[in-house]
């Protein structure tokens, strides 16, 4: 039988999530049929290979195990994504987990999708106090497909979702563009999540919880003082992302747009990094005067996407606001601001 779906599952020093992550997994026979769980053991000096395998003894047409070097995060996306037999694949981190409900509704659902991307809702499940988060989009249609240049026409309404965890690509589509994504270094989550999205023009969205994206561990990238400490793993995807500057005349309908609008935001998380969240603000401002050169020189388009956001940092790291001071009240102001602006239209 076909497989709809691929889940890739990179796996390193996961052990004592990853039995949570793969009993998710588990659903009726009927779909078990159309499923493939690919573990990619990166390296992993712990016992996940032993869970891992479990499952495989369990489910043998259904779960199996790729073995590899270490090489990160992005290595084991690409070569889960070389190896995957369903019509679409999805990532989900070996700390993580899908939804009991919606995953079922899912693989249903995208035997009746033709579409290169597919996005779908995602919760955060903050463990330091069990709160939830659901990040959701409200497209005009669900189940339909959109150019990229629609998807950028209803950005506000669909822009929560546009991010590694809400994506799942269309297998053939993602590996005709022969990208590999950056190994070795962390957050090339925002390059999955970009450059091939970027050359799509058949996007669908569907309206069911997939991914519960696990946070509130302080161990995890998205702290600042680990942020700041591997800011060189940013630099580089930031280098790659600009790279495809140059190739926005490939891109299909909206896609350009797709692609500095995503650039843009990474390079908006970069300097809330180093000016924000960075503990050396003298430091965090020289490196961002750095990194705006070479920003400057490459796409000057982007840059003015950015600039005003950069000034206001800049003047922000001045007078050490801190960046939960700064996450505290931004909404509020800029939902202030855009009521003003809607009144004076």
């Amino acid at each position: 039988m076909e497989k709809i779906l691929s889940i890739i599952v990179p796996t390193y020093n996961a052990a004592q999530y990853l039995d949570k992550g793969l009993t998710s997994f588990i659903v009726d026979e009927e779909l078990m049929n159309k499923l493939e769980v690919i573990v990619v053991n990166d390296g992993t000096p712990d016992n996940s290979v032993e869970i891992a395998s479990k499952y495989v003894a369990k489910y043998p047409d259904t779960f199996r195990i790729l073995n590899k070097e270490n090489g990160g995060h992005g290595s084991a996306i690409n070569a889960g994504v070389k190896a995957a037999k369903g019509r679409y694949f999805k990532v989900i981190d070996a700390d993580d987990w899908v939804d009991a409900e919606g995953f079922p509704k899912f693989i249903r659902a995208l035997e009746g999708v033709d579409a290169q991307v597919v996005v779908t809702p995602y919760q955060k499940y903050d463990i330091s106090n069990g709160a939830v988060t659901d990040m959701t989009c409200h497209p005009t249609r669900f189940r339909q497909n959109y150019n990229m240049g629609q998807v950028m026409d209803q950005w506000q309404q669909i822009c929560d979702d546009m991010h590694f965890w809400g994506m799942t690509y269309n297998t053939e589509f993602y590996r005709s563009l022969n990208y590999d994504l950056l190994e070795g270094v962390f957050y090339e989550d925002q390059e999955f999540a970009t450059v091939p999205a970027s050359y799509a023009n058949k996007v669908c969205f569907l309206d069911m919880m997939v991914y519960i994206y696990r946070i509130g561990d302080v161990n995890q990238s998205v702290f600042g003082d680990t942020q700041v400490k591997r800011r060189s793993h940013l630099e580089a995807v930031l280098e790659a992302l600009l790279k495809q500057y140059d190739r926005q005349a490939d891109m299909p309908d909206g896609g350009d747009r797709y692609y500095r609008k995503k650039t843009a935001m990474v390079i908006t998380s970069y300097y809330q990094i180093m000016l924000l969240k960075n503990r050396d603000k003298k430091m965090g401002r020289q490196e961002v005067a750095e990194i705006n050169e070479i920003i400057m020189a490459q796409a000057p388009d982007i840059y003015a996407m950015v600039a005003k956001k950069c000034k206001g940092f800049v003047a922000f790291s001045y007078m050490h606001i801190s960046n939960d001071a700064y996450e505290k009240w931004a909404p509020k102001l800029i939902g202030l601001i855009r009521k003003v602006k809607g009144q004076n239209v």
